[in-house]
């Protein structure tokens, strides 16, 4: 990446409130980089990160592979039909598409065909709780907990759907149905399905799931957004603009989705904020720092990477950011323009996340801080 720009966080210890902001330069994720042109040679229609790379796929079998994000090369999958997602867990990939197609591979370049024990289009893959978790049409649900050997769990729904996506957080994994009550479905192992009736009256149907700082996100039809911490309670959000979203991904501090050539970014899934991008997006996922979304005609965009400070205690701070990186933490105790900045430590991530905390933090009252990303 050859500009990271300067994100700056400032955080008000407290009242325990943060609030993110960007350099002249604009926000990190104002800016999407084209890495692939859209062509003629078929859509992307998923992408995630692990093992330190980013790892797309696509019609005819198509795996596409990139350390940073920037440039992207061909990786023979040794399958002819369409891959619809994948998703990176426990040091190993796996790869869903069509007729029960499942791909796994230790790295994102060597993949192996694994027996599914079905023909059925498979839609989306998630890792959480040790296991694999694959969704696809007919209710069809498969669970694995090394990727190689699959079962069939029952859905329990009433109804035959396509169950479209899946996500993994607050110690389950959580499905949307096909828009009506009683058919959103929870597991907190990926074998055991509950039916779930919720409090939220979704006629248009829901479209799009994810999750990130203790709460599922789902968009429906209508691209109205609403919040969940148990995925049965939600309340609405706000409304996105553009078209349907297909995905929505969580990373240092903000839930980013997007369609019809632009991107949205949101700190609190409530506020959110729109950026041209030359992609109509199929997937979006993070990784070290920055957002990466592929879609229609082979397009690839990324953003620029995204540095973020969050309060866990007075005092305490949680960086992330793009590993090998330094930050150079600063601190002012009033916001005035006259009170200077304190260079506090210098930090090196190399997962991606780290804590600090300030020894100074009881002397006063309230303090501000920044992150600075050296050259």
């Amino acid at each position: 990446m050859k500009r990271l720009g300067l994100h700056l966080c400032f955080l008000f210890l407290v009242l325990a409130f943060a609030l993110s902001v960007a350099d002249a330069a604009g926000h990190p994720l104002d800016t999407w980089h084209t890495r692939q042109p859209a062509s003629d040679s078929g859509d992307l229609f998923g992408v995630c990160h692990g093992q330190g790379r980013f790892v797309a796929v696509g019609p005819n079998g198509t795996i596409l592979t990139s350390s940073t994000g920037e440039i992207w090369n061909a990786q023979s999958s040794g399958s002819t039909v369409s891959l619809w997602a994948v998703t990176c867990g426990d040091g190993l990939f796996v790869a869903v598409g069509e007729a029960g197609v499942v791909l796994s591979s230790p790295d994102g370049m060597n993949w192996t065909t694994q027996a599914s024990g079905v023909m059925t289009h498979l839609l989306a893959v998630q890792f959480g709780s040790g296991r694999f978790v694959v969704t696809g049409a007919d209710n069809v649900i498969l669970s694995s907990s090394d990727g190689i050997s699959w079962a069939r769990q029952t859905s329990t729904l009433s109804m035959s759907s396509d169950l479209r996506d899946i996500v993994y957080g607050n110690g389950y994994f959580f499905v949307p149905g096909p828009g009506a009550f009683g058919s959103n479905l929870t597991s907190p192992d990926g074998t055991n399905w509950t039916a779930q009736s919720t409090d939220l009256v979704y006629s248009p149907g829901l479209y799009t799931v994810g999750f990130g700082a203790g709460r599922f996100l789902i968009v429906n039809t209508q691209v109205e957004v609403f919040s969940s911490t148990d995925a049965i309670h939600w309340t609405q959000q706000g409304n996105l603009t553009g078209g349907r979203q297909p995905a929505i991904a969580y990373g240092s501090g903000h839930f980013v989705t997007g369609s019809g050539g632009q991107m949205d970014y949101s700190r609190d899934g409530r506020v959110w904020t729109s950026s041209p991008a030359a992609c109509l997006p199929r997937d979006i996922c993070y990784g070290n720092g920055t957002f990466v979304a592929v879609g229609y005609r082979r397009a690839i965009v990324q953003s620029d990477p995204v540095v973020c400070l969050e309060t866990v205690a007075p005092g305490t701070l949680e960086i992330s950011g793009p590993t090998e990186r330094t930050y150079r933490i600063d601190s002012r105790d009033s916001a005035g323009a006259g009170d200077s900045w304190v260079s506090r430590t210098n930090l090196t991530l190399h997962t991606g996340l780290q804590v600090w905390s300030d020894p100074e933090e009881s002397r006063p009252s309230h303090r501000f801080y920044r992150a600075v990303v050296s050259p």
